[in-house]
């Protein structure tokens, strides 16, 4: 019994469109949705080295509702700064409780070098950038959890 030449062909090419689709998948950074208070963020998680170091460089746009979560390899001070990255953030800083220690509101994109630092003020597990005046716009304050749905942890 043979299958027609045209019934063939669109099976391989669904196949083969399915196995590009997963491939592409993997290829994007892996996100997750967070929770500080009452608010929810979409965000990619920088959990590798590269990841952590290139951020959110060189990016033009950022919905409201999204963000990055950062996360260290051990908790240590955590000093960020805003080379080559074009949006205003506010950087929140959260311990290995998931408890926000550090808010550093409406950082401005680096205009002059040396660009200036935005550090923790103790040691930190979790950094979160999202748009600049979210954090006032939800009152997120000192204190509050940090929720992150899923598994959370270093690539390497």
């Amino acid at each position: 019994m043979h299958g027609t030449p045209i019934a063939e062909k669109s099976i391989t090419t669904t196949i083969a469109l399915v196995l590009i689709a997963i491939a592409l998948a993997a290829c994007g950074p892996r996100k997750t949705t967070v929770s500080v208070g009452k608010t929810r963020f979409v965000v990619e998680l920088a959990e590798s080295e590269s990841a952590r170091q290139r951020g959110l460089m060189y990016r033009l746009m950022l919905p409201r509702d999204q963000g990055m979560l950062f996360v260290l390899p051990r908790p240590q001070v955590a000093t960020f700064w805003m080379k080559n990255t074009y949006l205003p953030l506010d950087i929140l800083y959260f311990d290995a409780n998931r408890r926000l220690r550090t808010i550093h509101r409406n950082v401005p994109p680096c205009r002059r070098r040396p660009c200036p630092t935005y550090a923790s003020t103790g040691p930190v597990l979790y950094v979160l950038e999202i748009n600049a005046g979210e954090a006032a716009r939800h009152a997120i304050q000192p204190e509050q959890p940090l929720h992150i749905d899923g598994g959370v942890g270093i690539t390497d």
